[in-house]
């Protein structure tokens, strides 16, 4: 519920146990808008804020900015599979065939996911909708699909975690072009770290 959501959450524990020592923002790294709206909510309630981000090792691919970069690539004649959840497909379809690229896409199974990814104006039929790392074995889903669509390329998020691994690990054995969306740098400038060792040492436990 936004920034009125936090400020009832908030309020509710303030009168239920006195409110919370710390507020740890563990959001994946692209949520941009919870991520302010946590800052926002804290900053004016005097409540210390925390960032735990995930740890960002060494990519394997092609950074880009944004979905948009796409279309300047030379995807002329790719198979090209967008990884990257449904909020920005619209943008990146319309990228990647501006590049010269047949899209391809995977969703959460989720009816937000789904409502946009049908207005995305990509075909059903180039459509896959499921859970990351299921299957017999975590990859082998997505693997499949690569497999059963011929897919030259891939596109996905620079988000650190299993993830963003598992589309490294694919696009590395089976010879793929990998593009990796950057992560966004700590925006709001958020207290940091990294691990959960030091997570507990900065809370005190």
């Amino acid at each position: 519920d936004g920034v009125e959501g936090i400020e009832r959450a908030l309020e509710f524990a303030k009168c239920l146990h006195n409110g919370f020592d710390w507020v740890i923002d563990a959001t994946h790294p692209f949520a941009l808008l919870v991520s302010k709206n946590l800052c926002q909510v804290c900053q004016k309630q005097s409540q210390p804020l925390l960032r735990f981000e995930r740890t960002l090792e060494a990519s394997v691919g092609s950074l880009i900015n944004s979905p948009l970069d796409l279309a300047s690539k030379p995807l002329q004649g790719k198979r090209l599979l967008l990884a990257i959840g449904a909020r920005h497909l619209k943008e990146a379809v319309a990228a990647s065939r501006q590049g010269g690229a047949e899209v391809f896409a995977r969703v959460l199974p989720s009816p937000e996911s789904l409502i946009k990814a049908l207005a995305s104006d990509i075909g059903e039929e180039n459509l896959a909708v499921l859970r990351p790392l299921k299957g017999s074995t975590p990859g082998s889903l997505e693997l499949a699909l690569c497999r059963r669509w011929s897919i030259d390329s891939i596109v996905c998020r620079q988000s650190g975690g299993v993830t963003q691994k598992l589309w490294q690990d694919i696009s590395r054995d089976w010879g793929l072009e990998l593009f990796l969306i950057s992560r966004p740098e700590n925006p709001f400038k958020q207290e940091e770290v990294n691990t959960f060792e030091d997570l507990l040492t900065r809370i005190d436990l």
